[in-house]
Order: structure tokens, then sequence, then C-alpha cells
């Protein structure tokens, strides 16, 4: 049985660092689809890229190179999205430096990136305008019109050259009872729609 264990950690290593490099490859071609839509939502001075790393470990698997490797049912890859959101600054962990309107863009450039190729059915963006001016917010607009074709979109706005190219508009307002504070939501249609985004 041991031996049948390390003759497995043998393939398992192999397949691997087959899956490891194929991961490498393909980060290029999603860090660069990644900029360029970034570039598109007036993240110019932000650079993106995938960190691919391994972890040592004497009771992993063995890579052609020797080194044993941690590793899990997805492979021995440790993958994190990385990013300078300033020029000169070094690549940080995305999820410790973005604030929530730079997730909700990052967000919208890889789901732009990977509009074909993801299953998502349903992708929310909560207020993916904060920091966006009315230029940007077109184009915000029209890149998440887009995600549509493909999936249902749901966006919390507060941009009317975002919510222009929604299917369906609703507004939210709060309202005091004297007792307690209740939310609503309308559907907007028409005049009402046009008022709204006036």
């Amino acid at each position: 049985l041991e031996e049948k264990i390390e003759h497995l950690k043998e393939d398992m290593g192999t397949l691997a660092f087959q899956l490891s490099q194929a991961r490498i490859e393909a980060s290029q071609k999603l860090a660069n689809a990644v900029n360029k839509e970034l570039c598109d939502l007036d993240m110019t001075k932000v650079d993106f890229n995938v960190s691919i790393t391994q972890e040592y470990s004497n009771e992993g698997i063995r890579f052609p190179d020797s080194k044993q490797y941690q590793f899990s049912a997805s492979g021995a890859d440790i993958i994190e999205f990385m990013a300078s959101t300033n020029p000169g600054e070094p690549l940080k962990p995305l999820a410790r430096i973005a604030s929530t309107g730079e997730i909700s863009r990052f967000m919208l450039a890889l789901k732009c990136a990977l509009a074909e190729a993801d299953t998502t059915p349903v992708l929310i963006f909560d207020e993916i305008d904060i920091g966006v001016g009315g230029r940007s917010g077109e184009i915000i607009g029209r890149k998440l019109w887009n995600l549509s074709k493909n999936h249902q979109v749901t966006c919390v706005t507060h941009l009317p050259q975002i919510a222009a190219f929604a299917d369906s508009h609703y507004t939210v307002s709060k309202e005091n009872t004297g007792i307690r504070t209740i939310s609503k939501i309308k559907a907007l249609e028409g005049n009402a729609r046009l008022n709204e985004l006036a």
C-alpha cells in the first residue's frame, strides 16, 4: 500500500506540475485582458497580476524539480490576485488593498475578461460607481449591459449613466414611521423612470 501511495503521489506531482504550467500561461492572458478592461474603466494607473506559488512540504507531492509541495484536490498552487493601485507601488494582494468601489470595478473587469467562460448565472455589483464620474459611468453602464447578455446582472448605483442601461429599474427609499425605519423598493417605468434618471 505504501508503494502504491508513492506511485500515486508521483503521478499527482506530474499532473499538478502540468496544471501549474497551464495556469501560469492562462494567468498571463487573464492579466492582460483585465488590465485592458481596467483601462476602459478609467483605472489606467492600476496594474493587475496573478500570483501563482506553491508551499514546500516534506509530506507533499514531488514536482519535476524534485521539490515537494503541499497539495489539495485542486493541485499544488496557491493563487492570488495582486494589484498596484498607484504607479511605483509594489503589487499587493487585491483583497487587502482595494476599496469597496475598486473591488467592484476589479470584479467587473474580471467578469468582462471572462464573460464567455464564466458560468455564474447571477452577478451583483454594489455601488460600483464610488469615485466615478459621468464619462466613466457610461463606460461602466455599457460593460454591465454587455455582461447582461450572458448573466443576470443586478447593480446598486447612484449614477444615471449606469442606471440608464438597465432593462428594469427600481428605486429604494426609507420611511420613518415614528417607531422604526422601513425600506421600500418600487419598480420605475415610463415618466417615473425618466424623472429618476433626470
